[in-house]
């Protein structure tokens, strides 16, 4: 409804609509998928979808390390090999994709050190090893920078705050704290370092091409996009319209070129859907996050919901990407657990019947 109103007033031919459509499958995926499984909620059980989550982790660190390893796959910026993505599509999606598997793989590790020492718990270090090189091989600052704070937390924990079940076995965990810090320091620093020369070359390149703007410079020119694509959408003639009803996604690309597209995913949320569209979405997300931060459900799940909601307002790619919105959508469900005994506790009908309703509100806008 709301594309058709805006093909109506702003004149948009029928392709605009249609491309619009196929943007609007991708962004309401991450709504549709929990709502789904919560209504299969018997089969999609907590332990379930942990193996789920180590499966696909398993995959996707394979699937970049071994292309690597044998020398195919793809660069964002082949000239300096910097940003390697293998045969995935977008670097930034992978990154997305990444920062929510370590974050996993690091809380199953330390789940892991604190009981029984088997072979899972070689299993989890050697997928918590796997995905901070993938961090590193992609290349992404705030890829690299998560990943360096998620081992920091990690490494404190493990020194001073976890419990384990004999002395023996803390001092084994310093033992080897301690030979992966001097490794580091001597040899594993330089190798880093090496892998991620292309990086450091294109963050230089474009500090001075960028004029020293730092600002511009992290946010990888985003607040120039924004600042262009704002003052397209403040000057638009329809823009008693625009504000609330929004200007489409084709629209924007072909009027504003590459200020249309902001990749700051609320801000492109704002612009495309306007502020109808806005307030649905914040609604959705405000509803996970209740349940996400209610006592009884707080866990890893609510942690990365909260990480993935900032990583999408600044570097954008989770609304509107099929590969990291699929590990959203399917992290919502996770957040919906109320967690007791590894059991979750049914939503009541009248919070179903409102999920339904706000679902059917976005349908009836878009």
């Amino acid at each position: 409804m709301l594309f058709l109103l805006q093909s109506i007033v702003l004149e948009n031919p029928i392709s605009h609509v249609t491309s619009d459509l196929g943007v609007l499958v991708k962004y309401f995926l991450w709504a549709l998928i929990p709502y789904y499984m919560y209504q299969r909620r018997e089969t999609f059980q907590i332990l379930w979808l942990n193996r789920m989550f180590t499966v696909i982790n398993l995959f996707f660190t394979a699937g970049l390390i071994i292309p690597y390893l044998l020398g195919v796959g793809t660069y964002t910026y082949a000239a300096s090999e910097a940003g390697y993505k293998g045969f995935f599509y977008a670097q930034n999606d992978l990154s997305c994709a990444f920062i929510i598997l370590i974050t996993l793989s690091g809380w199953e590790l330390h789940k892991k050190l604190q009981g029984k020492w088997r072979m899972g718990l070689i299993l989890s270090l050697l997928l918590y090893a796997g995905n901070f090189f993938c961090l590193i091989l992609i290349g992404m600052k705030t890829g690299i920078l998560y990943g360096a704070f998620v081992s920091l937390i990690l490494l404190v924990t493990v020194l001073f705050g976890s419990l384990y079940r004999s002395f023996l076995h803390r001092l084994t965990i310093w033992i080897i704290c301690l030979g992966i810090l001097l490794w580091g320091a001597i040899k594993g620093a330089r190798d880093i370092v090496s892998m991620l020369s292309g990086t450091f070359e294109r963050l230089s390149y474009f500090y001075h091409l960028y004029d020293g703007d730092l600002v511009r410079l992290l946010s990888s020119s985003r607040s120039t996009f924004l600042d262009g694509g704002m003052t397209a959408f403040l000057s638009d003639p329809h823009f008693y319209f625009t504000f609330f009803g929004g200007q489409g996604f084709q629209y924007r690309l072909e009027q504003f070129g590459r200020m249309g597209l902001i990749e700051m995913d609320f801000f492109d949320a704002f612009f495309g859907f306007g502020l109808i569209g806005m307030i649905l979405l914040l609604v959705l997300l405000g509803y996970f996050l209740k349940l996400a931060l209610e006592k009884e459900g707080r866990s890893v799940y609510s942690f990365i919901l909260i990480v993935v909601i900032f990583y999408g307002f600044f570097a954008g790619h989770v609304l509107f990407s099929a590969l990291s919105s699929t590990f959203f959508r399917a992290h919502l469900w996770s957040c919906s657990y109320h967690a007791q005994d590894l059991k979750m506790i049914d939503f009541d009908r009248r919070e179903e019947r409102c999920y339904a309703w706000i679902l059917w509100l976005c349908f009836r806008q878009a």
